[in-house]
Formats: structure tokens, sequence, C-alpha cells
């Protein structure tokens, strides 16, 4: 119906509840990429297949809501918070866990309860990773703070812009 009414740019909301797998979730995730390429339009979801799917669930929040400032100071600073430091060190701990300490960490983060774990009680082995999942949301917004300097620099960025100002003339 949107299509139909000329918007081509929107982002849906699908509900996910308990008694749901995640590959649902994927499921009807992938019926908004099936629309997008069959009315060419863009609807926002994530996740090309269901490995990607299952990596953006277990990104840290901040990362998911600012997923494309993150990736660009992966990509573009090679900074130490990014989309891309933070899958490589979940490879390397995941890699060195054995089953039952693979399991402990999973759980702990599909908890998402991270302003009260308390690092030093952990297993050392998953300290490195968990530092990813720090809230770096007020980081982003307070002034003067170096993610809020590096993120002003990611929107002014003349290359975003122009891709801002092409998606606003096509949809007129």
């Amino acid at each position: 119906m949107s299509a139909k009414a000329g918007i081509k740019h929107f982002s849906n909301y699908l509900l996910y509840n308990f008694n749901d797998k995640p590959t649902d979730l994927y499921n009807r995730l992938k019926l908004n990429i099936d629309l997008c390429k069959e009315l060419d339009i863009n609807i926002y979801s994530f996740g090309k297949n269901e490995d990607e799917f299952f990596k953006i669930l277990n990104m840290p929040e901040t990362m998911i809501l600012y997923r494309y400032f993150f990736e660009w100071l992966g990509t573009e600073k090679n900074y130490s918070v990014s989309t891309n430091a933070w899958w490589q060190c979940w490879q390397e701990t995941f890699n060195n866990l054995n089953e039952q300490e693979s399991a402990d960490l999973r759980q702990i983060i599909h908890q998402n309860k991270f302003s009260s774990l308390q690092l030093e009680n952990c297993n050392s082995k998953f300290t490195g990773l968990l530092k990813f999942y720090t809230n770096y949301r007020d980081d982003i917004i307070t002034h003067g703070t170096d993610l809020y300097k590096q993120k002003q620099e990611y929107d002014s960025n003349p290359i975003r812009q122009t891709r801002k100002s092409k998606r606003m003339k096509k949809n007129k």
C-alpha cells in the first residue's frame, strides 16, 4: 500500500515474542527484503542472510542503533570502538572458549543487562568482548567527547550529504 501511494523509503517494526524462534523473525525480515526488490522500495530492516541476521542480533545495542556510524569508524578511521573491531574480538573470543564458556557468554550478552554487569566478576576470557557492550550513546551525544566529534565528522561527510540529497530528489 505504501509503495502504491508513492512512499519509497520507510521503516517498519516487526513483532517478536516468546513463542517465536529467531528464524521466525528472520523470515519476516526476509519478506521485507524481497518486497524491496519486487517493488523498488527501501524498507529499513537488517541482515542479508541468516548468518548476518544473527551477527546483528548479537551486536552491542548502540552499534545496532548507530550501525553505519560504527561501520564508518572501522573502515575510515580504524577506530577501536567499531563494528569491525567488535566482530574481530567476537571471533577471537569465541574461538578460545569451550562449549560451556561459550554458552555462559552468550547468556550474559542475551540478557542485555550491561549497566549492572561487573566485569571483574566475569570469566577473564569474556572481558575484552564485553567492553564493547558499554552504552556509548551518551558519548555520541555529549559535546567534547571523542565519539561526539567523530559523529559530527561522520554526519558532515559530503558523500553522505550527496547520497541523502539524491534520495530526497528521487522521492519527489
